[in-house]
């Protein structure tokens, strides 16, 4: 994201002698995303006790492609970039707690540890080797191109959890607080 900002918009500013870098400018931003995603995880960890995980997933899905498409095709002015790393972190990282409570809902009580340990292990080792792939598309076809095809992530999540609207893939325990006809 740093680096994307700095390549794209490389805002900066002078503040009394000194000059803000756009480097800098970038990491504030930055830190603007990972605050809104804290901020979207404490109002949507009691929100998923009451509605539907998967619901949720998809409206935070929904929200990082938003987020993604717009820093990929649109000029931002710095409010409107300010608005849209908002929209993005509360998309990126708000999915965290319906994704527990889902993770919770799937799994036997007697084995809830154990799935999450296994989820969060695969995630790990499929995510290590993802900046590597991510800067090899961003300087092969160029940061706003890259960017565009990074919102697929997202858009492939949004399928997956459509997939378990199906009988076939997903039933909902008779306790589970997911109501069968979300």
């Amino acid at each position: 994201m740093p680096a994307f900002l700095v390549a794209v918009y490389a805002y900066s500013f002078p503040v009394a002698a000194f000059a803000v870098g756009a480097e800098s400018v970038a990491n504030v931003f930055f830190a603007l995303l990972l605050l809104s995603g804290a901020v979207t995880q404490l109002i949507l960890g009691g929100i998923a006790d009451a509605h539907s995980p998967r619901r949720l997933i998809i409206y935070c899905m929904a929200l990082a492609t938003i987020g993604t498409v717009a820093l990929a095709t649109l000029d931002l002015h710095p409010a409107l970039l300010f608005a849209v790393i908002v929209v993005l972190g509360a998309g990126l990282y708000g999915v965290n707690p319906p994704r527990d409570a889902l993770i919770s809902d799937l799994s036997p009580p007697e084995y809830e540890g154990r799935t999450f340990g296994y989820i969060f292990t695969a995630a790990m080792v499929t995510g290590a080797p993802l900046p590597t792939a991510i800067g090899y598309i961003l300087e092969t076809v160029g940061m706003r191109e890259g960017f565009l095809l990074l919102a697929g992530g997202p858009i492939l999540a949004i399928l997956c959890v459509a997939l378990l609207y199906s009988d076939r893939v997903y039933v909902a325990k008779p306790d589970a607080s997911v109501d069968a006809s979300d």
